[in-house]
């Protein structure tokens, strides 16, 4: 009887093949309220609904579910951590405690629009992975960057490829994926660098290795939030720039081991020195961009690029552009208004 009610809720006969696809969103949480309510809420507002809902409360009171408004809603499932994991132990408790053969991984201050498990399943019909494009918003909500068009269906290595050159731009959110090929894979690792930063790339390497190709859903249908809040990548470059070959080292080791030849680990006429290089342009000139947008003074920071002076003034006046771009758009918002 429970099969036929939930019947309903599909238009289609595809629909329904895809609502038997069990699919559980996990939002790991350190209790980033208000913000979280506005996510969960989102994800119980879809169109055809997840199979679970769970959250996870890494918080040090855990108590979030006492604060919540969704805390004693019965499509939410609430577990605690214990309080103050590390970010990629938390993560990777979070989906070993889903019930379900498949997972996406939500942030707990990111909005899903009606349509994101619709497309999450339709993918899942067409590999073990799927990827959702997303738009980036503001605090207010205010879309700031949209994503753009992507292939339907990549390879591992042109995931890959892509995501190394630049080309597609990932974060935790947005991938579903099977929950034993990320426990298989030993989900996220710690390689060293600040902040854990890459940690997500690692893994989507890994998985996508692992699932052997990745479907990316039409359109976005979700939107990643920044904002003042936010967890982000405040380290020293320095910092960075002493414990980014191990990371590499690290990466290259794990793809090989799950079968990735050594010609085929980066993009044609790649190599890890190149891709070492992208990693430390896209770090600097996100530090720059900071400082400059803060008013900080920035000789120390240009000082400690690894390479020749013409190629740190080059990333100087890159990340100048950057903020002059922000402030554009920022100007751009306020005249036209709310």
């Amino acid at each position: 009887m429970e099969i036929l009610l939930d019947r309903r809720l599909c238009t289609t006969g595809k629909e329904f093949i895809q609502y038997l696809m069990k699919l559980t969103a996990v939002i790991p949480t350190i209790g980033r309220l208000p913000f979280l309510d506005f996510s969960i809420g989102s994800l119980l507002a879809q169109r055809i609904p997840f199979d679970e809902i769970l959250i996870v409360d890494n918080s040090s009171d855990q108590n979030l579910q006492q604060l919540s408004r969704w805390g004693r809603m019965t499509g939410v499932r609430w577990e605690r951590s214990g309080g103050g994991l590390p970010a990629t132990q938390n993560w990777n408790l979070a989906v070993r405690l889903c019930s379900y053969e498949y997972v996406t991984i939500f942030g707990d201050d990111d909005i899903a629009r009606e349509n994101f498990c619709d497309e999450l399943r339709t993918g899942l019909r067409n590999s073990g992975m799927v990827f959702c494009n997303f738009d980036v918003i503001d605090e207010h909500g205010d879309i700031v960057r949209r994503g753009k068009t992507l292939p339907m269906q990549f390879t591992a290595a042109q995931f890959r490829h892509a995501r190394m050159r630049g080309e597609l731009y990932t974060v935790i959110p947005g991938f579903a994926f099977r929950q034993k090929d990320f426990i298989d894979i030993g989900g996220f690792r710690h390689l060293g660098l600040p902040k854990d930063l890459y940690c997500d790339d690692d893994l989507w390497f890994r998985l996508s290795e692992r699932a052997g190709s990745l479907t990316v859903a039409r359109g976005t249908s979700w939107c990643y939030r920044i904002h003042d809040g936010q967890v982000g990548h405040v380290f020293s470059y320095r910092t960075f720039l002493q414990n980014i070959d191990e990371f590499v080292k690290l990466m290259m080791e794990a793809l090989k081991e799950l079968g990735v030849v050594e010609k085929d680990l980066f993009p044609k006429d790649w190599n890890k020195d190149t891709y070492r290089r992208k990693l430390l342009d896209i770090r600097l000139s996100i530090t720059l961009s900071r400082d400059v947008s803060a008013g900080i003074r920035t000789p120390l920071r240009v000082a400690q690029f690894d390479a020749p002076w013409s190629e740190r003034g080059r990333m100087f006046l890159i990340a100048c552009a950057s903020v002059l771009r922000r402030l554009r758009k920022k100007m751009e918002r306020r005249e036209r208004g709310p």
